[in-house]
């Protein structure tokens, strides 16, 4: 499309003058407005400024303005009234009007052209913007200057925070589930070291039981049995009270990472798998030594 269109709209009795006019100027097959008998053009349309305009008419001027359409319509040609081929968008109104009329108070149309878009200006108006003007004009500046010099520029991705109630609570309820994760996490680590301590008290309280076993069973053969030998079946006890401990502690690591593995299989939140994958490898890491552990005390 490349004709500029307007609509003419003009007072019911000078609307017959000018039809018959652009008739038999079509009818003569030229572009040239009909004259007079003194070779005047019979009428002619003159813009004072973007919005203002004269139509001279057989000698007789009336004032006219330009008036936008509260909403864009298009125009079409056609060659044999079935097929029509659409020419231009239309969204302005010349409105002339008599000499002695009095001027529009706004430069934009509160109907349309057909009887549905009555009143459509008010319907589609847009509000009073509260943003400053200078700091518009310098964004249109910018933007204008963009699209003149065809700037292209890559724009940089920014994390909006959303504080809806709904993804508030969705984000308390994740926190919640990392602090429990991380909660069984602490609560692992101190039953391991609570195990070493139960190691070191039950190797202490089996080496007393053999000793006062041992005591009762034969008084007269602990008096005979010197500082070195009596530190030997300490020791020998305390070895085993280990070994039993280790092993204990090992079958139930494996119980716990057969737990975990379980977890990572059904749960479907990304962030706690993650997590949870996590915890399972130290956890295998403490597996692994327990199970090192239990092969130098089995030597």
């Amino acid at each position: 499309m490349d004709e500029d269109q307007f609509i003419l709209r003009l007072p019911p009795e000078l609307s017959s003058k000018m039809r018959f006019l652009l008739s038999s100027k079509s009818a003569r097959g030229n572009s040239s407005a009909p004259k007079d008998e003194t070779g005047t053009p019979r009428f002619n349309l003159v813009f004072l400024n973007d919005r203002h305009a004269t139509l001279q008419v057989d000698g007789v001027l009336y004032p006219a303005t330009l008036m936008d359409l509260p909403s864009v319509v298009e125009s079409h040609k056609t060659f044999d009234n079935s097929t029509h081929f659409k020419s231009a968008d239309i969204h302005q109104v010349l409105v002339v009007r008599n000499p002695n009329d009095t001027p529009p108070d706004n430069e934009r149309l509160v109907d349309g052209l057909t009887p549905a878009s009555k009143g459509a200006g008010v319907r589609n108006s847009i509000g009073k913007s509260d943003e400053d003007a200078e700091k518009l004009a310098a964004v249109e500046a910018q933007i204008k200057y963009v699209v003149d010099h065809k700037v292209s520029f890559v724009q940089k991705k920014e994390t909006v925070v959303s504080h809806t109630p709904e993804k508030m609570e969705k984000k308390k309820r994740k926190e919640e589930k990392v602090d429990e994760v991380m909660e069984e996490e602490k609560e692992q680590v101190g039953e391991e070291n609570d195990g070493d301590d139960v190691m070191d008290s039950f190797a202490d309280m089996l080496a007393a039981e053999l000793m006062a076993g041992e005591g009762e069973g034969g008084g007269e053969e602990m008096m005979e049995v010197d500082g070195g030998e009596k530190e030997e079946v300490e020791e020998k006890g305390k070895e085993s009270v280990q070994r039993e401990v280790v092993m204990k502690e090992v079958s139930a690591l494996e119980r716990e990472a057969d737990g975990i593995r379980e977890q990572i299989r059904k749960m479907s939140n990304p962030v706690i798998k993650k997590r949870l994958e996590k915890k399972l490898e130290d956890h295998m890491n403490v597996l692994t030594a327990k199970r090192k552990q239990m092969q130098e005390n089995q030597k």
